[in-house]
């Protein structure tokens, strides 16, 4: 205050005077926090001639300071020493104490003080807690079967639909959302704040999408950032037809590759066989058309990257498409009777060819009219697996078993042309190399018959029956013939069974390997399309 009265205060409060001596306060030890207490440190030099005594003090004006309040020291010119003063603070958050430490020579004028000014402020501690835990997400059902065989480009017409719980045991929720399930997917949930925690209960959530994306998965993030998963996959393995090979038949024509500029060098399918006949009483006629098969083969070509994928459309969940060399050969039930196969290359040229089987009410029986004309033969050469006496034959149980036999073949006229199984029922699969004939089925056909015809008209019969045993394996050679069924092939087709030609002969390794194994359970009529 000066001497008319006005007051003047500092606009900063600390302010450091140079004398003989240098007082520094050094940072303090951290945060003043209701009841708990700090150390301020200071550092004090003489800067004069001759040993100087110098004492540091502390005051506030909450009473914070505690003993001892002031320490003196003996220092050297030029020499340094170091203290610390303590402060402690009361119950009160925010409230804020002026602190001054000063350094005075001993026998220096009063007003020969080197001081700091500062201001503290009383904190509340506050402990946080991190969330390093992910948020759950738990998958209650899955609805829906993609179950279309070969014929993979109907994936798009049949869907699932996927149902999950979410929560957060942490900081709450903070979105959730679904992925790789596909532009017509549906996602729902159930409404939630920003911090929805479990303890106030779980959020259902609905997925579905259609047959061409099998595999996806919904996210859960909580505010931490912590991630929950949950993954479907509906047939492991599958993968999506490209899109340029589910193109619409284009015609009814036998063979119509497609390309895409005629300009460039595109992919062809020729249809070279069609084999065996539909009856006109069953064919497209509920289930009675599924128990009847036909087959065909077509070869393929292309003169530019090569082929990648192969495809049958409009051919129905129990179809086998196989792929050999150049080679395709494609067999499916009577409920289809007029089928496309699709190829495309790497370079997205695409090729289609259509093959429709003849349907007819008269089947002939081709037999053996005169003993004295060279035959063909067919001898059972192995039996493998058994069947379980509890399964055997009674409803889908059976289905579940599997067993195998294989046979020899033998002619001495012009050559053998077709072979079929008869009483093996839907599953069955049979593959022909040269002149070994491997048939696997479920133990609910145990009992079976292999059907043989040249291309004279001649045919031949072998006979396998299955043991059902409890206990100890054991199987059965029958190869007399005796109480067989008619023979059913004729030149085009196998009644009641399933026929196959020369083209599928690569798929008998991978069948051998899977008999040898003790089962062979994968239906006949559900594979992975070619590539």
């Amino acid at each position: 205050m000066d001497t008319s009265g006005n007051t003047f205060r500092r606009l900063d409060p600390k302010i450091t005077s140079a004398l003989g001596i240098q007082l520094e306060v050094l940072p303090s030890s951290g945060t003043l926090y209701i009841n708990q207490s700090i150390t301020l440190p200071y550092r004090v030099k003489n800067v004069g001639a001759g040993t100087a005594t110098i004492k540091v003090s502390i005051t506030d004006d909450k009473g914070f300071a505690q003993s001892p309040t002031s320490n003196t020291y003996p220092v050297p010119s030029n020499g340094t020493k170091r203290g610390s003063f303590v402060l402690k603070a009361g119950p009160i958050k925010g409230e804020t104490t002026t602190v001054t430490i000063s350094a005075k020579a001993t026998g220096s004028a009063n007003n020969k003080v080197q001081y700091n000014v500062q201001r503290i402020t009383v904190e509340e501690k506050i402990i946080r807690v991190i969330d390093k835990t992910a948020p759950i997400c738990n998958v209650t059902s899955i609805k829906g079967k993609c179950d279309f065989g070969a014929d993979i480009c109907q994936c798009s017409r049949q869907t699932w639909e996927m149902k999950a719980i979410v929560g957060d045991n942490g900081d709450g929720l903070l979105s959730v959302f679904s992925s790789g399930a596909g532009p017509n997917s549906t996602f729902t949930n159930d409404s939630f704040s920003v911090g929805h925690k479990l303890s106030n209960g779980v959020i259902h959530t609905t997925l579905s999408a259609d047959c061409c994306h099998q595999k996806a998965k919904i996210t859960v993030v909580d505010l931490a950032g912590n991630v929950g998963l949950c993954d479907v996959v509906i047939t492991p393995g599958f993968v999506a037809p490209d899109p340029n090979l589910c193109i619409s038949p284009v015609s009814s024509g036998k063979t119509k590759p497609v390309q895409t500029n005629a300009n460039i060098t595109s992919i062809t399918c020729n249809i070279t066989n069609i084999i065996d006949t539909c009856n006109g009483s069953s064919s497209g006629t509920g289930k009675a058309c599924e128990n009847e098969f036909w087959s065909t083969e077509a070869e393929l070509g292309d003169e530019g990257f090569g082929r990648i994928q192969v495809a049958a459309v409009n051919a129905g969940r129990h179809a086998n498409l196989t792929k050999l060399n150049n080679t395709v050969m494609l067999s499916t039930d009577c409920c289809h009777p007029d089928v496309y196969i699709n190829v495309v290359d790497i370079a997205g040229h695409t090729g289609q060819c259509h093959a429709k089987i003849a349907v007819v009410t008269d089947r002939p029986k081709p037999v053996q009219t005169n003993a004295n004309i060279t035959s063909i033969t067919c001898n059972i050469t192995n039996i493998i697996d058994t069947c379980n006496g509890s399964s055997s034959g009674t409803g889908k149980a059976c289905e579940n078993e599997f067993w195998s036999t294989e046979a020899e073949l033998g002619d001495e006229g012009f050559g053998r042309i077709q072979v079929a199984a008869v009483n093996a029922g839907r599953h069955a699969n049979l593959t022909k190399l040269n002149n070994t004939v491997m048939l696997s089925t479920d133990c609910c056909h145990p009992d079976v018959y292999i059907n043989v015809v040249d291309i004279a008209g001649h045919t031949g019969q072998c006979h396998a029956k299955i043991a059902v045993v409890t206990d100890t394996p054991k199987t059965s050679l029958d190869q007399s013939g005796s109480d067989p069924p008619p023979i059913g092939i004729i030149a085009g087709g196998a009644a009641g069974g399933i026929a196959v030609t020369g083209a599928v002969v690569g798929l008998v390794y991978y069948l051998k390997t899977r008999a040898t194994a003790g089962k062979v359970g994968q239906d006949a009529n559900a594979v992975t399309p070619a590539s």
